[in-house]
C-alpha cells in the first residue's frame, strides 16, 4: 500500500523517522520523504513559483497514496487543509499525535467522518497503533462496484434519495449497512449507533 506520510517541518524529526521506518517495516511504500528533508530556512526563502510547485507535488502525492498518516503533535495551521483536501478525495487519513505532548487540535475535534481516524501514542505502542490504524484505514477504502438497475428501481432509489438529502450511492451504502446491522453483523455496531438502529 502507498503511504503519504506528512508533518510539520520544525517538528519531532526522532519520531516521524520513527513513523516512517514503521511504514516500511509494515511493508507499506512511502510515497515520498520530502517531510524528513525540507527545513523552515528552505520554506522561507521559497519563491511564489516555488510554492504553487510544492502545492502541485503535494497533490500529486496524495493522489499517489492509499493513505494519509499525518503526525500532528505539534500544531499546524497547513493540517486542517492538507486533511481536508486528502478526506474530499476519500483518502482515509490517520492523525498521530504523541500522548503527554500534544492534544487533537481544534479543527479536527468534533469531525466526523469515517475516513478520518485520530490517534495518540507513545513511542514504545506506535509499530501496534500504527499497524492498526492503517489496518483500519484498509478496510474504509471504498470498492468500485457496478450495478445494473431498471428505470422504475432508479426512479424510486432517485426519490428517496432527495427525500434523504443523500447521493443515490450514499443511499445505497446506507442501505446495505441499514441490513448487515439488521442482520447482526457484529462489526457493524457503531453503524448502528450512526444510524439509531436498536
Amino acid at each position: 500500500m502507498y503511504i503519504h506520510f506528512a508533518a510539520l517541518v520544525d517538528g519531532n524529526q526522532t519520531n516521524y523517522h520513527l513513523i516512517v521506518n514503521l511504514i516500511h517495516k509494515l511493508n507499506h511504500t512511502l510515497v515520498t520523504n520530502h517531510y524528513l528533508k525540507r527545513t523552515i530556512s528552505e520554506i522561507e526563502v521559497e519563491s511564489a513559483v516555488e510554492s504553487i510547485e510544492f502545492h502541485e507535488k503535494f497533490i500529486s502525492w496524495m493522489r499517489k497514496s492509499d493513505v494519509i498518516v499525518y503526525e500532528i503533535t505539534k500544531n499546524d495551521i497547513n493540517a486542517g487543509y492538507e486533511v481536508s483536501h486528502a478526506i474530499s478525495m476519500k483518502k482515509p487519513v490517520i492523525l498521530l499525535y504523541q500522548k503527554g505532548k500534544g492534544n487533537i487540535p481544534y479543527v479536527f475535534r468534533g469531525i466526523e467522518s469515517e475516513l478520518l481516524q485520530i490517534v495518540e501514542y507513545n513511542t514504545q505502542d506506535i509499530e501496534y497503533i500504527l499497524s492498526e490504524a492503517i489496518d483500519f484505514a484498509t478496510k474504509s477504502l471504498n470498492i468500485r462496484y457496478n450495478l445494473l438497475i431498471t428505470s422504475r428501481q432508479n426512479y424510486f432509489l432517485e426519490q428517496l434519495a432527495k427525500k434523504s438529502l443523500l447521493s443515490k450511492s450514499a443511499l445505497i451504502r446506507k442501505l446495505i449497512d441499514h441490513e448487515m446491522i439488521r442482520l447482526g453483523d457484529s462489526k457493524n455496531k457503531d453503524l448502528a449507533a450512526a444510524y439509531k438502529i436498536e
